[in-house]
Order: C-alpha cells, then structure tokens, then sequence
C-alpha cells in the first residue's frame, strides 16, 4: 500500500517548499557570513585579497557604515579547489572604487568624502579570506572583531576570516512519521546554477525520535543562520549523500523500532542500528546542499510484502529482463496466491499481497535502470569478497594510508569504520567523538580525512586490520591500505 507524504511547512531559511508540499529546493538566501575591515579604506590605497575554498564569496564594500544591509558587491566568486587573489583598489580621487580578479574589472562610482570599508560575504561553501595591503605588509589591514555575522570566525589576528558553517539553515522534514514496516522514497538531483550543475552537492539524512518543531526552540540556529551555534543538535546521522550518490531515488526504510535501513540508485545500502528504541517511529530530517528532492510516496509493507522486498534487493542486475514481467509465470502466481490464501484466510489480502509485491518489484525495476545507465568506470567496487586469502596474498605488509589517500577518503563508510575501530582499542572515545562532530558538521570526506590522521598515528596490527574490515563488510579497503608492492595484479 503506498501513500503520498509532505514536507513541513517549518524549514531551514535557505529551503523553499513547493506548494502541494512535496519538494524542497535549496535556495541561498541567506549565510550570514559577511564581515569588514576594522578601519576605512584610504584613497589611493589598494588592497589584495586571497580567497581559498569551495563554494561562493562576494567581494565589496560598505559605505556610511559597517552592517550588512550597507555591503555592496564589486565581484562574485564562485571557487572549486582553488586560490583566487582579487585586488581591490580606492581611487586617489575618492571617487571610484574597483576590484580585479585576472582580466574582468568591476568598477563602481562614489561621491566624495564616502566612509568605506573592504567587506566579504561567503554565500555558502567552506571558503575563507586572507586581507594584506599591498606592498605595504607592516599596514595589514584586519577585519573588525566586532563587526561581522555570527557564521565567521576570524584568526591569525583578524587577518584571515572563514565560514563557520559551509550550509547554514538548510534542514526541512517530512510532516508524517517513518513507522516500522514503512518505506519513504526520496528523487534528488542537484540543483542547477543556470544550466550549470554545481560540482559539489549533497545531502544528509537525519533521523529524530521527537517532532522536529521541538528544535525551533533550542536549536534555531538550523533554521536561522544568523543564529549562533550554542551546542550540537540531537539528530541520528544516517548518511551523506555526495554528488552521483544523490542523485536518483533514495529509498529510506524502518525495519523495526532500532533499526533503518537506504538504499540509493546506485546501489549504495547500508543500515544503521539506532541508540533509541522508537516503537511509534521516527522523523525523517534533511540537510540540503545544492540540491531539490522529491517526495515520490509512502509505502507501508504487509510482513509478506516485506519478505518479498528482501528477496527483490538480492535479485542481480542480470535478471532484469524476467523483472518486467513479474506475474509472467501463471504457475508461480497460482502457488504463491494460494499459500497467502490459506494464511490470511480471504481472497482480498492475496490481491493486498500480489499488488504489494509488484509495486516493490517495479520500483526494483526502476532503481536497476538507473544503474546500468551510469558508466562501469564510476561503479563503485564490490564489497564481497568470498575468499579473503586470495585477498590477502596480494596485499603489501606495511599499512601505507598515503598513497591511496584520496581513495580511502572517498571510500570509507566513516561511522561504520570508526565504530569498530573504537571497539577494537584504535582509537580513543575522545577521538571518536570528535570524528562523529565532524561527520556530523562537515560530511564524510572530511571526518574520513581525520579519521586517517588518527590512524596514522597508531600501530595497527595487519591481522586486526584484516578483522576490521571483514566486520564493516569493507574488504574492498584492504588494498588500499596495503597497496601491493610489486606490480603484479590480482587476478
């Protein structure tokens, strides 16, 4: 049985809700992450700015005063990855102002004996600035440490500024319960600047045990981003999604009161064992970050369907042709209809089942399609893998995390990973928690990228590097951590 679920009408600033409720979008309104130079602009003087990260930065100015409803934009950046320097420069005549960034000059005009002020403003996206005075580095200018939004903090004495948060209120959820033997299906894609996909998206997934309006009152910084973060949120991580993992039918299932379970179109699955016991369910919460998603429908599974839904996960890409016909064998119908027949005592709870059970089937059908349309190259690797001496035999001795790095940065299932390297003795619950914040905070790249500078610092046994990744079911690590030391390959 399907039915259809909405969003809530309370959200995050930078998400718009759709009229019939059923999709979100995120939109940057608003990031509060402007701050100013300390002292005025001088004319004649000329300032460079080094801009770093990925995301959007507005470089400008304010004049008459330093707030934010003054800032005016002389350049936008857009970066991915690298360093852009901008000069900005204040005519001697105290009449123009103008801003560089390689051969594109944005000018603007002024009336004399203008008060102004350099400014930035990080639309969204982990950026920062440095601010220096050109050919001058003993007059530095700083930026004010009192006058700038609540998402930046300032360092290297208030030279260098950063975004607190990359996405700041962007969270939305759906209105209606995840109850046990449900299924929410989720369609993202990215959200496109013009006709331009962005070339980094995600989104996470929450999980909460309370109506979600309770966090207005405790925690408005996720829906208002000139809200300082007081302490960290309550919600259950279930994953991040990046990029072509987000990109499709996302499918979000509660398996029993502890346990949810997704499954994305390329094939990613996992299941995450919660630390409550949420017998009446749990809210689905949603971090967006350049993308729109699309509520598709509610499923609620029979213990019959349910079973039949297990058994069309495991079915291989290769049978897809007998899925498009899923009642074409008469035979296998009449015996299945007439077992449910004898169990539910009616002819209407088999014809409850048999829908069931197509409904789960071409949904399969559907989410396999978009599989085999995405190129083997980025297929990501087999997680089996039957014969861990075959596996082992090829492996180099030495742990090596610095030559796949950002292999394994891609590649790990952070929390999974961590979780048991904590219950082995690797590392510390302190690190631990720190590796979960920022999972939390900044995604799974990020918490991977810590969690192998922790790892590098530890002497991990090859065996209990063995046992670990045959526990997370990520054996496809083990030679990126042991990267073979001769060039032949396995077979």
């Amino acid at each position: 049985m399907s039915s259809k679920v909405k969003f809530s009408d309370v959200h995050g600033e930078n998400i718009e809700i759709s009229g019939d409720k059923s999709s979100a979008i995120w939109i940057p309104k608003a990031s509060d992450g402007w701050a100013c130079s300390e002292t005025e602009l001088n004319p004649g003087e000329v300032i460079e700015l080094k801009i770093e990260g990925n995301g959007r930065c507005d470089i400008g100015f304010m004049k008459d005063e330093q707030s934010q409803r003054c800032f005016k934009t002389l350049h936008e950046i857009r970066s991915h990855r690298r360093l852009c320097c901008i000069e900005v420069s204040y005519k001697e005549s105290g009449d123009e102002i103008s801003s560089k960034f390689g051969e594109k000059v944005s000018t603007k005009k002024l009336r004399k004996e203008t008060n102004l002020w350099i400014a930035i403003f990080i639309r969204y996206g982990d950026m920062s600035v440095e601010i220096l005075t050109k050919d001058q580095p003993q007059k530095n200018k700083k930026f004010s440490s009192s006058k700038h939004g609540s998402n930046i903090r300032l360092e290297n004495d208030c030279t260098f500024a950063a975004s607190v948060c990359k996405n700041p209120a962007s969270i939305c959820f759906i209105s209606e319960q995840l109850e046990v033997g449900q299924i929410f299906n989720l369609h993202c894609a990215p959200e496109n600047e013009g006709n331009r996909q962005p070339l980094r998206y995600e989104l996470k997934i929450y999980v909460y045990d309370k109506d979600p309006l309770h966090l207005t009152k405790d925690f408005k910084h996720l829906f208002h981003a000139a809200e300082s973060r007081r302490n960290d949120h309550p919600l259950t991580t279930i994953e991040t999604f990046e990029k072509d993992e987000c990109h499709g039918i996302i499918t979000i299932k509660m398996s029993d009161s502890k346990t949810v379970q997704y499954k994305t179109a390329r094939g990613k699955q996992n299941t995450q064992t919660l630390n409550i016991d949420s017998k009446n369910g749990v809210w689905i919460v949603l971090d967006l970050y350049r993308v729109k998603v699309k509520l598709e429908n509610c499923q609620t599974m029979m213990p019959e369907e349910d079973a039949a839904s297990s058994n069309a996960i495991s079915i291989p890409i290769d049978q897809l042709d007998s899925l498009s016909h899923p009642l074409s064998n008469p035979s296998e119908v009449q015996s299945e209809s007439g077992t449910e027949s004898q169990a539910e005592g009616g002819n209407e709870n088999v014809v409850r089942y048999l829908a069931g059970r197509v409904n789960n089937l071409e949904q399969e059908l559907q989410n396999m399609k978009v599989r085999t349309r995405i190129s083997a190259s980025s297929m990501p690797r087999p997680m089996s893998c039957p014969d861990m001496n075959i596996l082992t035999n090829d492996l180099g001795d030495e742990l090596n995390i610095q030559k796949r790095f950002p292999d394994l940065v891609r590649s790990i299932d952070t929390m999974t990973f961590c979780d048991h390297l904590f219950a082995k003795g690797v590392v510390t619950d302190v690190q631990m928690d720190a590796i979960h914040a920022i999972f939390n905070q900044r995604g799974s790249p990020e918490a991977n990228r810590e969690l192998l500078k922790v790892m590098k610092t530890k002497r991990i046994e090859k065996s209990l590097m063995i046992e670990i990744v045959e526990e997370t079911q990520q054996q496809h690590l083990l030679e990126m951590f042991y990267p073979p030391t001769n060039s032949f390959t396995r077979r």
